[in-house]
């Protein structure tokens, strides 16, 4: 069973064009070795002489089984700009490309080798082996990069199942401390619900440099207790408090006096009635603002305080 199995393979091996080429190959250059080593060996030149002409006609054998093969790597270089990995397409496209370079300068050789044309055959055998160098450095570049991306597909892999796996023991280790935790002794009686408006009134009250918040606790403690269940039930600050339309006072004094009031960050009439949305209305000043709101440039200070800069229709209570 064995036996008919190594037959079939050698059929098969021998009836294809490549493997005979193989098989000549390695008779040819078997022979070139011998009759290298023979020379050194100052044998009998005879001998010398028939490994010649064995490995000169086995080389020339081969020449003529490659007829036509340079199409081939022409139509496989063609192909192969399909790949997607960048470095293999153009490894292996510009390796195809010198291998039908090789092999074309390879039939002129041989056309001069069997008296067809009359060419230089040592300038083209030269010619010929410099393509056939860059196909083997193309290839051997080509293998190192595959080599490469296997250890690093390899390496990938082993960093996914290292950090499942630590996922798998966090979640593991979460557990079992959590079944570990025992209920408190005692009943904390800890509020959980939002703040009270008597909860925000008190603090605002305490404060030192709050004179717009305490202007008028009843009107702006509950804005304010509004804002903080807004924050409670949703998790999140909002996009006021980063945009500075709540912050802290921070200058005392007349607040008719234009001198008590420092410039911080200018914004337009549209933004200033959004500003107003927020309650954060100047008080107790009685200014007239819609009758200045498309006129006039305001700034938004540190306190919350609005100064005009365009007097033409400022309040008359304001002496600036």
């Amino acid at each position: 069973m064995m036996d008919g199995d190594l037959v079939d393979r050698i059929v098969k091996f021998t009836s294809q064009a490549s493997g005979r080429d193989k098989l000549f190959r390695l008779v040819q250059y078997c022979s070139k070795f011998a009759w290298w080593y023979l020379t050194r060996a100052n044998v009998a030149d005879d001998l010398v002489d028939k490994l010649k002409k064995l490995s000169s006609s086995l080389s020339t054998a081969r020449k003529f089984l490659r007829l036509g093969k340079s199409l081939d790597f022409v139509h496989s270089a063609l192909r192969s700009l399909h790949i997607s990995d960048d470095v293999l397409r153009w490894t292996i496209t510009i390796s195809k490309l010198n291998q039908a370079m090789y092999l074309m300068f390879d039939h002129i050789v041989l056309a001069g080798r069997i008296g067809i044309a009359k060419v230089d055959g040592e300038k083209w055998n030269r010619l010929s082996a410099q393509f056939w160098i860059v196909t083997l450095i193309l290839g051997i570049t080509r293998d190192i990069y595959e080599i490469y991306s296997m250890l690093a597909r390899d390496f990938r892999a082993r960093n996914a199942k290292l950090a499942q796996l630590n996922i798998v023991m966090e979640k593991k280790a979460t557990a079992e401390f959590m079944s570990e935790i025992q209920p408190a002794a005692i009943d904390l009686n800890i509020c959980i619900d939002p703040r009270s408006l008597e909860e925000v009134t008190a603090p605002i009250k305490t404060m030192k440099s709050a004179m717009m918040l305490k202007a008028d606790v009843n009107v702006t403690a509950p804005m304010l207790t509004e804002i903080f269940r807004q924050v409670w039930e949703s998790g999140q600050l909002p996009d006021a408090w980063k945009t500075g339309l709540i912050f802290k006072l921070s200058k005392k004094g007349d607040l008719g006096d234009c001198n008590n009031w420092r410039d911080n960050q200018w914004f337009s009439g549209p933004e200033f009635r959004e500003y107003r949305e927020y309650g954060l209305q100047p008080n107790p000043l009685p200014l007239n603002l819609d009758a200045v709101m498309d006129s006039a440039t305001v700034t938004k200070r540190s306190g919350a305080f609005i100064k005009y800069t365009s007097w033409s229709q400022k309040p008359d209570k304001l002496s600036c």
